[in-house]
């Protein structure tokens, strides 16, 4: 009974604070809509809410509006980043690491992962797993930097994870500008992937031509199944859980409460780098 309740409790905490946001941004929309009257600001706040919740998968025009699977393909595929960030996320905050590197994480991971995709040659199939591998583990060895520093010398890891996304962020911006460019390109990119490291579409037929929805959608739920398993079923995952509930105890109880601070953003670092191949 008491799973059963923990378990509504989170649903209903997950729906309230979704109707939350629903509703602050419906006032943002309300004040910023144009109109003179209330009556003319609401209409645009309804139409603007619209196309925010039915628009990412219906067409709408003037022959009325119609469910399009592509769209939902597409809505599957963004959701692929998310999915890696939230699993790298939750490993770190279960710790009580309020470790906030998984947005350099990923621009990282995508960094990586695409220069291995343009520079190392490779068989078809084993290119996209290799690019995969080093995405993740270059992630994984820089979130080391605040993983140490906090484990070490009790630095804030919240203070040296935002410093860090910066850091990468520009680090990246500078090497896509210079050295790794494609100047015959009228704009920053890289040069093109090789198709060996291209990972392919789930469905390719008529309907879902052009959607962007690739075999990462389903590698991120196979992640989701693995970290469950690993923070539930396992030792490791078990240390992790206690020492975000009770550092002190944890620690009296013997186990090696910085070996595991470290381990959780090192495999936060990990998953954070997955957002960065999952849509190519």
């Amino acid at each position: 009974m008491t799973k059963r309740r923990e378990i509504g409790f989170t649903l209903i905490r997950g729906f309230l604070a979704i109707l939350i946001a629903l509703l602050v941004a419906t006032l943002l929309i309300f004040i910023s809509a144009e109109g003179e009257g209330i009556g003319e600001k609401l209409e645009a706040a309804g139409e603007a809410l619209k196309q925010l919740l039915i628009g990412p998968l219906f067409r709408m025009g003037k022959n009325g509006t119609s469910f399009e699977l592509k769209r939902l393909a597409d809505v599957f595929a963004s959701m692929i980043p998310t999915i890696f960030t939230g699993l790298s996320v939750c490993v770190m905050f279960s710790a009580n690491q309020f470790n906030l590197g998984s947005e350099g994480g990923c621009m990282l991971g995508a960094f990586a992962a695409g220069m291995v995709a343009v520079y190392l040659p490779m068989a078809a199939g084993v290119h996209a797993a290799v690019a995969v591998l080093i995405a993740g583990i270059v992630v994984a060895a820089v979130m080391l930097i605040p993983a140490l520093l906090k484990a070490k010398m009790g630095v804030s890891e919240m203070v040296n994870s935002l410093m860090l996304n910066y850091i990468i962020m520009y680090i990246i911006k500078y090497l896509m500008s210079t050295h790794l460019a494609d100047k015959s390109k009228g704009q920053i990119q890289s040069f093109p992937f090789m198709e060996t490291a291209k990972i392919g579409p789930i469905v390719d037929n008529s309907i879902f031509t052009g959607a962007k929805l690739t075999w990462g959608f389903v590698i991120a739920l196979i992640a989701v199944v693995i970290v469950a398993v690993f923070m539930y079923r396992t030792r490791w995952g078990y240390s992790i859980r206690m020492i975000g509930i009770n550092q002190s105890f944890s620690m009296y109880s013997g186990m090696k409460v910085g070996a595991v601070v470290v381990l959780s953003q090192v495999l936060g670092g990990f998953l954070a780098g997955g957002p960065g191949v999952g849509k190519r």
